[in-house]
């Protein structure tokens, strides 16, 4: 691990080394990308989980990573913004496809946004949904603020996402999920294979 670290060093003049065993270390922001690519490319390339972490006074993300050529390898990555009202992460599912599902649960409860992901919708939740329901400042009052009404499905289909302009800025993007070509098949919400009410729209190969 020391190998790794001083790997990690040479990439991040922020990192910090966070206990004794060198497994968990953290990283500014602004370098968690290039920190992320050269842990795969030095064979760091199984991503085992990512969450977030609300400490008030910022959101932490947490990512723990081993490899697949020996999984005995492990460690804990850290980084953290203390913008809180709108917290922004850049994306690593450019470097672990399973990141895309992980930074979307991580959207869908914490409210964290992940710069040049593809699809930033929610996860598990509507997205009329109001609130990160994992953040310590939710107000969890009993059926406050939960949708009641059936939701447009076409809202479902809004895919947004949030990249950078030449200048720096932020830019928010919408795209549709499905295109003019595709054949679109409703699948649900009464079907025996889902094995309760679940309303899925989904396009056919060939």
């Amino acid at each position: 691990m020391e190998k790794t670290l001083k790997m990690i060093q040479s990439v991040s003049s922020s990192c910090t080394k966070i206990d004794a065993a060198d497994v968990m270390v953290s990283v500014d922001k602004k370098d968690l990308h290039k920190v992320c690519e050269a842990l795969y490319k030095d064979g760091w390339d199984y991503l085992i989980n990512l969450t977030a972490v609300d400490n008030v006074e910022n959101i932490e993300i947490v990512y723990h990573i081993s490899k697949s050529a020996d999984m005995e390898k492990f460690m804990v990555l850290k980084t953290n913004t203390t913008d809180v009202e709108n917290p922004i992460i850049e994306t690593v599912s450019d470097i672990w496809k399973s990141a895309n599902l992980y930074e979307r649960e991580a959207y869908d409860f914490f409210g964290v946004r992940f710069l040049n992901h593809p699809d930033m919708r929610r996860l598990f939740l509507r997205p009329d949904w109001v609130g990160y329901p994992l953040r310590k400042n939710y107000d969890n009052t009993p059926n406050e603020g939960i949708p009641s009404k059936v939701h447009d499905m076409d809202a479902c289909e809004d895919v947004p996402s949030i990249t950078l302009d030449r200048h720096g800025e932020i830019v928010e993007n919408h795209t549709k999920l499905f295109g003019k070509n595709e054949y679109v098949v409703n699948f649900g919400p009464q079907h025996p294979s889902t094995h309760g009410v679940l309303h899925l729209r989904v396009s056919l190969e060939g």
